[in-house]
């Protein structure tokens, strides 16, 4: 019914690794198939992880040989996923019950072509501080939002691969990609709606923040 599509690269932590991929398995919808792309060379404890994931027949690893950069490595799953539906999932983060099946109703009972939903941060486990983030819930709300910032928590998107390679996918414009590939979707006409409820619980530890912020961010 669905692919998952999830990056990994060697700073990754292994065992967060592990209980994203648990979370998507277990949902109550799991997915049709999961691609997983090692985005370059890994360390020996991610290597071992990936082993353990050989037990799963809807996993497919994708290796590169160079680091792509996470909208890189997702372009190159998408384009060999067998599904029409997509849903991203980041490496750390924990997927909420029910999310799936929350946004394949949403997407097909629409008639849409990408559907997210709010997001909530962690600390070292789920709803230690509930901080969560909110975004414009109806199409016409997020497109005025895009104007000045991006209108999706891009780690809660599940959308139509149709619609995605209509525009290209993603650009190698590093951490604003998926901006760019919003931007680039509604002004082609995809029709956009996000679930007013927590889909994704993301992992804010300082460990986590120490990989995303420097002068390549800014």
């Amino acid at each position: 019914m669905f692919t998952v599509v999830m990056s990994i690269y060697n700073r990754d932590d292994p065992k967060y690794f592990i209980d994203a991929i648990q979370s998507v398995l277990n949902q109550s919808l799991p997915p049709s198939e999961v691609l997983i792309v090692v985005d370059g060379q890994v360390n020996t404890m991610i290597q071992a992880a990936l082993a353990t994931l050989s037990v799963y027949p809807v996993i497919r690893i994708i290796q590169l040989e160079s680091n792509m950069g996470l909208g890189g490595a997702r372009h190159i799953a998408i384009q060999q996923a067998t599904k029409d539906i997509i849903a991203v999932m980041d490496s750390d983060d924990i997927c909420a019950d029910g999310r799936f099946q929350r946004q394949i109703l949403m997407l097909k009972n629409n008639n849409l072509d990408v559907v997210g939903g709010y997001i909530e941060e962690f600390d070292l486990t789920p709803r230690d501080n509930q901080r969560i983030r909110l975004v414009a819930v109806s199409h016409d709300a997020l497109v005025k939002r895009a104007r000045w910032r991006n209108p999706m928590n891009h780690v809660t998107i599940m959308f139509r691969k149709s619609a995605y390679m209509a525009v290209g996918g993603y650009k190698a414009i590093r951490y604003v990609e998926d901006y760019d590939l919003f931007y680039r979707m509604i002004i082609s006409g995809a029709r956009f709606e996000n679930i007013p409820e927590n889909l994704v619980y993301v992992r804010c530890g300082k460990e986590v923040l120490s990989r995303r912020v420097g002068l390549s961010y800014f």
